[in-house]
């Protein structure tokens, strides 16, 4: 699951099928490199309290389960200072590895499954690299632990490579086919 389409998403409750709100942050460890709580305004809700987190929609199964933060971690959630998205992406060696357009997890265990990036060469950054997140970056393990993807812009989807365009400015990107946005990001 990808935490770009599954921001914003409603929280429901199951027990009354009431929205209590919607997720607005994911409270990632980054030592487990897994998504162990998510933000729903000011409260937090522990991965293993939610019920399901689909496409659509995260179901609890009662609004009580929704807490005030407990830890650094979750208070840096819920203030919107742990962020992935937009974060620049440096490797422990101070390499600069683009900004991050995705983050990509895995709906059932919340395993961080890969940072998506605008990086030309390592578009790809494995979730088991997170080091950690902050204000300022993502930091990943050096080299990535070479676990890179391959640098072949054809691979990415669309809505990446308009990302990747929109990022780097590209003139002319919205009008842009999938080959043309390779091209265009290639050169």
């Amino acid at each position: 699951m990808r935490w770009r389409a599954a921001k914003g998403i409603d929280v429901v409750d199951t027990a009354t099928a009431q929205t209590v709100g919607s997720l607005d942050h994911l409270v990632v460890d980054p030592t487990e490199a897994r998504v162990v709580a998510l933000v729903c305004g000011a409260r937090v809700v522990s991965w293993d309290d939610a019920s399901g987190i689909g496409a659509d929609v995260v179901t609890v199964e009662r609004a009580d389960l929704l807490r005030e933060p407990a830890d650094d971690l979750e208070r840096a959630a819920v203030a919107g200072t742990s962020e992935p998205l937009g974060r620049r992406v440096i490797s422990e060696d101070g390499v600069a590895l683009g900004s991050v357009l995705d983050l990509e997890f895995d709906p059932e265990t919340g395993t961080v499954e890969r940072l998506v990036t605008d990086h030309t060469d390592e578009p790809e950054v494995d979730g088991s690299a997170l080091l950690g997140i902050g204000s300022y970056a993502v930091v990943v393990a050096n080299n990535n632990n070479g676990q890179a993807a391959d640098g072949d812009l054809s691979e990415r989807t669309k809505a990446d490579l308009y990302e990747m365009a929109r990022h780097r400015d590209v003139p002319g990107r919205s009008s842009m086919t999938k080959a043309q946005l390779v091209d265009a990001l290639g050169s």
